[in-house]
C-alpha cells in the first residue's frame, strides 16, 4: 500500500472520530427563526459539556425592534454529529405584554460540522408537548409554530488538522509543447509543505467583514520584486501553491458562508533578496475593493479571518 493511501485511510477515520469526540463547551452565537414570524431571534448560548451530555444558558432577543428577551436553562446530548437539546426553564425575561406574549418551550435536533475555523450547529426545533412560558410560568395546552436555527463557535483548526486537509487535490499549470497543461501536484509534496507550515507560528492580522458570498482575491508583491514565493491556505486547503509574487496578480476566489469564520493563511516558501515576504492583497467584495498588506517569513505566517453575517434562511 502506498504511503498516501494509508494517510487517506487515517483521514477517513479521523473524520469519524471528529464527530464522536467533539466537545461543544464554549460560547455560541447565531439566529433562530420561526415559521410564523417575519423576523429572527438573535441567539447566544454558553455550553458546558461532560461526556456526551451538556447543559447551557441560552439568551434569545426578538428582532422586531422591541427587543424582548428571555434567558433559558437548556440541556442536551451529542451523538456523533447529531445534537439534541430541550428547554428546561426560563430564569429571566422582559416581555411585559399583559399575557398576550408567551415564550415557546422547545426541543431541537441539529447537525454539527466544521466550516473553516468555526464549528456550526444547524437544525430545526419544535414545541415541546404544547408547553409555553407566560413570563417564567410554564403552562400546558398552548402551541408554537416550529422553526430553524444556526449557531457558530470559533474554534481554530489545529495544526494537525492543517496537515490532514492539505492532501486535497491542488493543480498547477505548466507549459508543455507550447501549450498550457494542468497537472495535479503530488499529495506527498502538498503534505510536506503543510507539515512545515504547521510548525510555524501564525499571527492574525485582522478580521474582515464581507457582504458577498463569493469574493475575489489578488496577491501582488508589495515592495520590490525580489523572488518572494508564497503558499496560501484557505480553511486548511492550499489555494495558491508555491507561486512567486510579482506585479501581475495571483488570483483566487473564496466562498464565504454566513455566520462563519473562515481562515486564510499566507505561508512563506522562501524569503526574497530583501527580507521577509510582503504581499499586497486586494479583496473584491461585490462592488467594493479594499487592500491589506500581509507579511510572512520562515518563522511566522500571517492570517486573516473572513466573516459574513446574515439571517437564518427559513425553509418553506
Amino acid at each position: 500500500m502506498k504511503p498516501y493511501s494509508i494517510l487517506i485511510a487515517i483521514t477517513l477515520l479521523s473524520t469519524i472520530c471528529f464527530a464522536q469526540t467533539m466537545n461543544l463547551t464554549g460560547h455560541w452565537t447565531g439566529l433562530l427563526g420561526q415559521s410564523d414570524k417575519t423576523y429572527d431571534f438573535s441567539m447566544e448560548v454558553d455550553i458546558t459539556q461532560q461526556g456526551n451530555l451538556f447543559k447551557g444558558i441560552a439568551r434569545y432577543v426578538t428582532g422586531d425592534g422591541h427587543e424582548k428577551y428571555a434567558i433559558y436553562n437548556i440541556s442536551g446530548k451529542v451523538t456523533g454529529n447529531e445534537v439534541r437539546f430541550v428547554d428546561l426553564n426560563i430564569t429571566d425575561e422582559n416581555s411585559n405584554t399583559n399575557g398576550t406574549w408567551y415564550w415557546c418551550k422547545k426541543i431541537g435536533i441539529a447537525k454539527l460540522k466544521r466550516v473553516g475555523d468555526s464549528l456550526i450547529i444547524s437544525g430545526t426545533w419544535e414545541n415541546d408537548n404544547y408547553q409555553v412560558y407566560f413570563g417564567k410560568e410554564l403552562r400546558q395546552g398552548y402551541g408554537c409554530a416550529p422553526g430553524v436555527f444556526k449557531l457558530s463557535h470559533y474554534s481554530p483548526i489545529k495544526k494537525t488538522e492543517l496537515v490532514r486537509v492539505a492532501i486535497k487535490p491542488v493543480f498547477k499549470t505548466v507549459e508543455k509543447n507550447n501549450e498550457k497543461v494542468k497537472l495535479q501536484i503530488k499529495k506527498e509534496t502538498l503534505l510536506k509543505t503543510a507539515q512545515i507550515a504547521s510548525k510555524r507560528n501564525t499571527k492574525l492580522k485582522t478580521t474582515i467583514e464581507v457582504q458577498s458570498d463569493n469574493i475575489q482575491l489578488e496577491f501582488y508583491d508589495d515592495n520590490q520584486i525580489d523572488g518572494d514565493t508564497i503558499t496560501v491556505y484557505f480553511d486548511g486547503k492550499a489555494l495558491i501553491y508555491q507561486k512567486a509574487l510579482s506585479f501581475s496578480p495571483l488570483k483566487c476566489s473564496l466562498k464565504i458562508q454566513r455566520n462563519t469564520d473562515h481562515e486564510l493563511i499566507m505561508f512563506a516558501d522562501n524569503q526574497g533578496i530583501f527580507g521577509e515576504n510582503t504581499a499586497k492583497l486586494v479583496i473584491y467584495d461585490g462592488s467594493q475593493a479594499r487592500e491589506v498588506s500581509m507579511h510572512s517569513n520562515m518563522k511566522e505566517s500571517q492570517s486573516l479571518i473572513f466573516r459574513r453575517n446574515g439571517a437564518v434562511v427559513r425553509k418553506p
